[in-house]
C-alpha cells in the first residue's frame, strides 16, 4: 500500500495494482518506439538471467512474448507480494534504459518549457518542490513530464498521478546507503584524460590485489572493513573501481559511499542495515574517519541481528601504523569491536605495478614507440614510486608528439596543465575568478553548494560559469548544480594550486587579498583544506611555493578556534618546516601544540600525539644537524608528556623511539657516553612496561647503535659490555626472535670494532658466538645471514692486519656456508666480497699466486649463477679490480 499526496493536499489509499497499471500505462506512453521497447526487453532479459539463472537465449522470446501483457503480469506479481522485486525491476532497470533514449531531447524540452513559463509567467503545474528527492534520472523522466507534447496525449489527472505514484516508488525504493559507482558522466568533457573513472587506458595489473580483495570479499563475518593504502597516484581507486565493476550481476550491492553525511549518520541515527551483501568503498577516509570508525563499530556490536554482510574498503595514503587518523582510533573505548573486524589484523599497501605494466599503459597512448627501455627509465627517473599515473601522463604526452624522455616530474605536470590551458581552458574562456574558485575546491576537496555559504564563496561562484568550470574538470553539469568538484587526481591537482598561487604572488594587493579570501574560505567552510596541506607536504616535500603556501594559511588562522584541522594542519606544516631545514620555526609550532594540549581538555589527547610525534621527529631533525642536546630539551618535555598521559600507550612508545633516536644522535656525535646515559633510561622504560615488547625492541636497537658507538670511539670493551646484556635480553625472551637478530647485528659491529682496535682474536671470538647462534636457529635464515656478515669483517679485519692467510681461513668457511645453503643468494653475495678484499690484500702483499687462485674462484662463482641478479654489483666491480691490479703492476 502506498499512500498518494495529491496537489492540493488531499490524500487518498491507491492500491498497488492501481499504482502499477498507472506505472505501466505512463511507461507505454513514453517509451512508444520499437527502437526503447527492444532496449527494456534486452535489460529485463540480462537481469532476469542473473536472477533465475536461465541463459539469455531462452528468456528473450519469452520476454518479447509477454511484453504487451506486462500490466497482467505485474497485477499477478503483486498478489504473491512481490511488488517491491517489480518495481526494483522497472525502476532501477528500465527508466535508466529510457532515459538514456529520452536524454537526446531534454535541452529541447527545456527550452520549450522556459518559453512557454515566460510567457505564462509561472511554473507548470507539473513542477515538483523537493526535486532533491528523487535521483537523476527519476528528474529526468519529470523533465519529459513537463513537456507540451506529453502532456497533450495524457490527460491532467493521469499525468499528476503518475508523478506522484513516480514519487513515492522512489522514496520507497530510494536505498537508506547511497552508493554510486566512479562511471565516466555521458555529458562530461571527454578530453579530460587522467580521473580514474575515465578509464581511459585499459587496467593492467594488480592480479594480486583483485586476488586479495575476492578473498576479503569472501572472508567470514558478517562485518570486515579493510584499508588499502599507498601514493598519490598509485591506482588505489582505479583499482576500487575495476573490484566493484567486477561485482556487477553478483548478488553484491557495491559502490562508493560519499555523502556529505557522516556513514554514522545513516548506520546509526537512521538504522540502516543491508538488504543484501553491501561492498563499501569510502575514499579519502582520513577526513571522515571518527564516523566511519564509529559507523563500523556499531555494525560490529549488532552484526547477530544482520541478514547480509557487510564489506567496507577503505582507501588513504598511510597504513594503520603511521596514519593519525588511524592512530586516534586507538584511544577509542570501542576499538576492540573495531579492530576485532579488520579483515586479517592488518591493512595492505598498494604494490609497485610491474616494468610490463608500465610500458602497457604508455604504449596503449602511443603504440608507435618502440624505445621500452628507454621509457622505463625515463618513467624511473621521473618518478621513483613508478606510479601509474605518471605513465599515463608520458604517454599522453608521446601521443601529442612530445618527448618526455628527459622531463622530471614537476616538468610533465608543467606540461599537462600547460596543455589543459591551451587545448580547452582557453577555447572555453576560463577566467581568473575561475581558476580561483577551482582552487578553493582543490583545497577543500570540493565545495557543496548546501546551506549558509561565506559571503567570500557566493561572490566567488557569482563570477564563476558552471560551462566554464566543466571545462576545467570535466564535472558533469547535474553533479555541478550541487556541488563544485576538485581538480583531480591529487597531485596534478596540488601542482595546480602551487603553481596559481606561484603566478599571483606577485606583491599585488589585489592578489594577495585573492588568495587571503581562498584561505580564510576554506578555514569557514569546515572542509578538508587539512587533508590538501597533508598531502601537499608528502607530495612536494621541498617545493618553496609550498612553504609559502603554509605560511600563509598559518597567518589566516590567527585568532580562531583551535579544531582537529587547525591540529593536523599544523602537524603537517611543521614537518614541511623540519624538512626545509626550519628546526626553529618547527619547534615554534610544537610549542603551539603544547599550549593547545593545555587549554583543551576534550581532544587533548589527540593533540599530545601530534606533539609527541613532532617531537620525536625533531629530536632525529636536531640530531642529523649535529645539536643532539637540543634534541635532549625537545625529549624532555615528550618523557613529561608521557608521564601526564599515563593512559595512552603510543605516547610511551614514541617516547621510546626518541630514546632511541636520541641515542643515535650522541653516537653519531661521538658522545657514546652521554648516549648511554638516554640508553639507561630506555632501559628502565622498558623495564616498566615489560609487557610492552614495542618498548623493549627499541631497547635493543639502542644497545646496537651503543655497540657500534664506543666501536668508532676506539673502546670496543666498552661496546661489549652493552653487548652482554643484550645477550641476556635475547636469551630471556627467546619467543621474540627480533631480539635475537638484533643481538647478531650488535656481534657483527663487535668483530668489526675489535678488528679495528688491532685486536683479531678478541674478533674471532665474538664471530663464533654467532656462529653457535646461527646452528641453533638454522630456521632462521637472517641470523645465519649475519653469521656470513660477521665472516666478511673478520675477513676484511684480518687483511687490515697483515694475516690474509687468516683471512683465507675464514674465508673458507664462508665457501662452505654458500654451498651448503646455495638456495641463499644473499650469502653467495659476501663471500664473492670475502673474495675481493682476499685478491686484493694478496696482490698487494706480493702474493700474486694466491691473489690469482682467489680471483678464478670468484670469476668461477660468477659464472657459476649468470641468472643471480645480486650478483651484477660483484660483476661490475670484478672489471673495476682487474684494472687496479692491472695499474698496480705496471
Amino acid at each position: 500500500m502506498s499512500r498518494i499526496e495529491k496537489s492540493k493536499g488531499n490524500s487518498e489509499i491507491v492500491s498497488p495494482e492501481q499504482s502499477f497499471d498507472s506505472i505501466v500505462k505512463n511507461l507505454e506512453l513514453i517509451a512508444g518506439t520499437d527502437e526503447v521497447k527492444k532496449e527494456i526487453v534486452s535489460t529485463i532479459v540480462d537481469i532476469l538471467s542473473v536472477e533465475t539463472k536461465y541463459p539469455k537465449y531462452q528468456l528473450k522470446p519469452v520476454v518479447k512474448l509477454l511484453f504487451p501483457y506486462v500490466g497482467r503480469w505485474g497485477k499477478g506479481m503483486v498478489e504473491e507480494n512481490k511488488w517491491v522485486v517489480l518495481n526494483s525491476l522497472w525502476l532501477q532497470s528500465l527508466l535508466p534504459t529510457i532515459e538514456k533514449y529520452l536524454k537526446k531531447s531534454v535541452k529541447k524540452i527545456k527550452a520549450e518549457i522556459a518559453a512557454r513559463e515566460a510567457a505564462q509567467g509561472k511554473r507548470s503545474s507539473l513542477d515538483v518542490e523537493d526535486l532533491d528527492l528523487l535521483s537523476t534520472d527519476r528528474r529526468a523522466l519529470l523533465e519529459i513530464l513537463r513537456n507540451q507534447e506529453v502532456m497533450a496525449q495524457a490527460d491532467q489527472q493521469t499525468a499528476s498521478q503518475f508523478l506522484a505514484e513516480l514519487k513515492t516508488i522512489s522514496q520507497r525504493l530510494e536505498r537508506p546507503l547511497p552508493l554510486t559507482i566512479p562511471s565516466k558522466p555521458e555529458n562530461a568533457r571527454d578530453e579530460y584524460a587522467l580521473s580514474y573513472n575515465e578509464r581511459r587506458s585499459q587496467f593492467h595489473g594488480r592480479e594480486g590485489e583483485m586476488s586479495d580483495l575476492k578473498a576479503f570479499l569472501d572472508s567470514e563475518g558478517m562485518v570486515r572493513w579493510w584499508l588499502i593504502w599507498g601514493g598519490g597516484g598509485s591506482g588505489k581507486s582505479r583499482l576500487a573501481l575495476e573490484f566493484t565493476l567486477s561485482l556487477q550481476y553478483s548478488g553484491w550491492r557495491a559502490g562508493w559511499f560519499k555523502s556529505a553525511h557522516g556513514l554514522h549518520e545513516y548506520v546509526i541515527d537512521k538504522g540502516w542495515r543491508p538488504d543484501c551483501p553491501t561492498f563499501i568503498v569510502i575514499d579519502y577516509v582520513a577526513g571522515r574517519a571518527e564516523s566511519v570508525a564509529r559507523a563500523i563499530t556499531h555494525l560490529e556490536q549488532n552484526r547477530d541481528s544482520l541478514k547480509h554482510p557487510v564489506r567496507l574498503l577503505l582507501l588513504e595514503r598511510e597504513g594503520l601504523d603511521t596514519a593519525p587518523w588511524a592512530r586516534q582510533w586507538a584511544t577509542g573505548s570501542d576499538i576492540i569491536h573495531l579492530m576485532s573486524a579488520l579483515h586479517k589484523n592488518q591493512d595492505r599497501e598498494i604494490g609497485r605495478i610491474t616494468d610490463d605494466d608500465l610500458w602497457a599503459i604508455v604504449h596503449s597512448f602511443a603504440p608507435d614507440n618502440k624505445n621500452r627501455k628507454g621509457t622505463l627509465e625515463a618513467l624511473s627517473r621521473m618518478d621513483e614510486q613508478k606510479r601509474p599515473l605518471f605513465a599515463m601522463l608520458t604517454g599522453l604526452a608521446m601521443q601529442e608528439g612530445k618527448d618526455p624522455m628527459g622531463w622530471s616530474r614537476e616538468e610533465i605536470l608543467g606540461w599537462f596543465m600547460d596543455r589543459e590551458e591551451n587545448l580547452f581552458w582557453k577555447r572555453d574562456k576560463v577566467t581568473e575568478g575561475d581558476k580561483l574558485l577551482l582552487a578553493l575546491a582543490t583545497i577543500c576537496g570540493g565545495i557543496e553548494l548546501e546551506g549558509d555559504q561565506p559571503k567570500t564563496l557566493g561572490e566567488m561562484l557569482n563570477e564563476s560559469d558552471l560551462d566554464r568550470y566543466r571545462a576545467m574538470t570535466g564535472q558533469p553539469r547535474e553533479e555541478g548544480r550541487r556541488r563544485r568538484a576538485p581538480l583531480t587526481p591529487d597531485i596534478v591537482g596540488e601542482y595546480f594550486v602551487l603553481r596559481l598561487f606561484d603566478e599571483m604572488d606577485d606583491g599585488k594587493p589585489s592578489n594577495k587579498k585573492a588568495w587571503e579570501d581562498i584561505l580564510t574560505t576554506a578555514l569557514d567552510l569546515r572542509s578538508e583544506w587539512d587533508e590538501f596541506f597533508s598531502r601537499l607536504v608528502e607530495d612536494f616535500l621541498k617545493d618553496e611555493r609550498a612553504d609559502r603556501l603554509f605560511e600563509l594559511m598559518e597567518n589566516r588562522m590567527d585568532g580562531r578556534e583551535m579544531d582537529g584541522h587547525t591540529v593536523s594542519f599544523l602537524f603537517a606544516f611543521a614537518f614541511r618546516l623540519i624538512a626545509a631545514g626550519k628546526l626553529d620555526r618547527a619547534e615554534r609550532i610544537m610549542g603551539v601544540l603544547s599550549h593547545l594540549e593545555s587549554r583543551m581538555s576534550p581532544g587533548a589527547s589527540v593533540i599530545a600525539k601530534h606533539h609527541s610525534m613532532l617531537s620525536s621527529n625533531l629530536v632525529i631533525a636536531f640530531g642529523e644537524a649535529g645539536k643532539p642536546e637540543v634534541g635532549e630539551r625537545i625529549y624532555r618535555e615528550l618523557v613529561d608528556l608521557a608521564g601526564k598521559y599515563k593512559e595512552e600507550p603510543e605516547l610511551r612508545m614514541t617516547q621510546a623511539r626518541a630514546a632511541f633516536n636520541l641515542v643515535i644522535a650522541f653516537g653519531e656525535a661521538e658522545k657514546p657516553e652521554e648516549g648511554e646515559r638516554i640508553y639507561r633510561e630506555l632501559v628502565d622504560l622498558a623495564a616498566k612496561y615489560e609487557k610492552k615488547p614495542e618498548i623493549r625492541l627499541n631497547q635493543v636497537k639502542a644497545a646496537v647503535k651503543m655497540v657500534l658507538a664506543f666501536g668508532d670511539a676506539g673502546k670496543p670493551e666498552e661496546g661489549e659490555r652493552i653487548y652482554r646484556e643484550l645477550v641476556d635480553l635475547a636469551g630471556k625472551y627467546k619467543e621474540e626472535p627480533e631480539l635475537r637478530l638484533n643481538q647478531t647485528n650488535a656481534a657483527v659491529n663487535m668483530v668489526f670494532a675489535f678488528g679495528d682496535a688491532g685486536k683479531t682474536d678478541e674478533g674471532e671470538r665474538i664471530y663464533r658466538e654467532i656462529e653457535k647462534l646461527a646452528v641453533k636457529y638454522e630456521k632462521e635464515p637472517e641470523i645465519r645471514l649475519r653469521q656470513a656478515r660477521a665472516a666478511v669483517n673478520l675477513v676484511t679485519v684480518f687483511c687490515k692486519a697483515g694475516k690474509p692467510e687468516e683471512g683465507e681461513r675464514i674465508y673458507r668457511e664462508l665457501v662452505a656456508l654458500t654451498e651448503r645453503y646455495e638456495e641463499e643468494p644473499e650469502i653467495r653475495l659476501t663471500q664473492a666480497e670475502a673474495a675481493f678484499n682476499l685478491v686484493f690484500v694478496f696482490s698487494k702483499a706480493g702474493k700474486p699466486d694466491e691473489g690469482e687462485r682467489i680471483y678464478r674462484e670468484l670469476v668461477d662463482l660468477l659464472g657459476k649463477y649468470p641468472d643471480d641478479r645480486g650478483l651484477d654489483i660483484a660483476r661490475e666491480e670484478l672489471s673495476k679490480l682487474i684494472k687496479l691490479l692491472g695499474d698496480q703492476s705496471a
